[in-house]
């Protein structure tokens, strides 16, 4: 069969290079990319283009690729070049970022001299794959901390069962005379932490150095719907590294039809620290399941960044508890 002939899927295109050019009806996007499974396996498809916020743009540019694992391929990875006419976005005069498949870049490139800076972090969430063996992808959404800050960039790293991400922001250099207005900004990016995870194996995000992010792979291929887990109590205790909550919750649908999926912390405010704890369940209705109601124990380290003496708030599920780190 020809590759005309068999089922595609479309994915995120790995992005090799991004420019911005003066053409002779304005400026104007280019973005190289390539195709992983060659010309005779996989294909261009398709960008979109995201205007949401004043001074950036965001671009998914994706690709069409044979799902069956089987098929001989061609070797040769064409390059493909995607020019997106940018309108009156883009004036070269002051500070524009272009960010595409989550990867960021400020234009113009010799403008006023910026640093790069670590991003608060406001919102994570791993977002599971549709079918057994997808891939997992890790949507963030950062802070702008003023009119002059501006995305850089996302990066992750695999250490063993740990992702290690960074997510940066463009600055101007503090020993400069730039004067910028007190609006804070929100910045959505997304990451592909990657497949072929281990089933049963659990699996930690960590974004500038805190983590944000646990979760398991189930261990079967059933259709499961990740629902907000009923706890029964939340206690906090010092650790050998700082403070730890356990939280004890239970599957609802018994062992054989929910099992524990994980938990997501947010430490977007100052003195409150909220964690959603979640499990997986059948998604389907008429499933037999069994009738233990089995009692799930998760310790969830806060870490050493907290000030001694300072009360803290820990919202889990909604649910409210306070203690004073030491």
């Amino acid at each position: 069969r020809g590759a005309a002939d068999l089922a595609m899927v479309e994915k995120e295109s790995s992005v090799e290079s991004i420019e911005v050019v003066e053409g002779d009806g304005g400026f104007v996007l280019a973005v190289v990319s390539r195709l992983p499974k060659g010309s005779s396996c996989s294909r261009s498809n398709a960008y979109q283009v995201n205007r949401r916020f004043e001074g950036q743009v965001e671009v998914k540019i994706t690709h069409a690729e044979v799902t069956e694992s089987n098929i001989p391929c061609t070797a040769d990875l064409p390059v493909l070049v995607t020019e997106i006419p940018l309108g009156g976005d883009y004036t070269g005069d002051k500070p524009f970022v272009v960010a595409v498949n989550g990867g960021g870049e400020t234009f113009p490139k010799d403008g006023p001299a910026t640093v790069e800076t670590l991003a608060p972090i406001e919102d994570t969430a791993v977002v599971a794959p549709g079918e057994p063996g997808g891939e997992y992808v890790l949507k963030v959404t950062s802070g702008l901390l003023s009119g002059c800050a501006q995305f850089s960039a996302i990066h992750v790293a695999r250490v063993g069962s740990e992702f290690q991400v960074d997510v940066t922001n463009l600055m101007p250099n503090p020993n400069g005379p730039i004067a910028c207005t007190a609006i804070y900004g929100y910045f959505d990016s997304e990451v592909v932490l990657g497949g072929g995870l281990m089933a049963g194996e659990a699996y930690t995000v960590t974004i500038n150095g805190d983590l944000t992010n646990f979760f398991t792979v189930p261990s079967d291929g059933r259709v499961m719907v990740e629902k907000e887990a009923p706890f029964e109590e939340v206690t906090v205790a010092e650790g050998e590294a700082g403070p730890v909550v356990s939280v004890v919750s239970r599957l609802p649908k018994g062992s054989s039809s929910s099992s524990f999926n994980g938990y997501s912390i947010n430490r977007r405010f100052a003195e409150c620290v909220e964690i959603t704890v979640t499990h997986r369940e059948v998604a389907a209705d008429d499933v037999p399941c069994t009738r233990d109601l089995s009692a799930m124990l998760t310790e969830i380290p806060l870490g050493e960044n907290l000030e001694a003496g300072r009360v803290y708030t820990v919202s889990v599920n909604g649910e409210e508890t306070t203690f004073t780190a030491r």
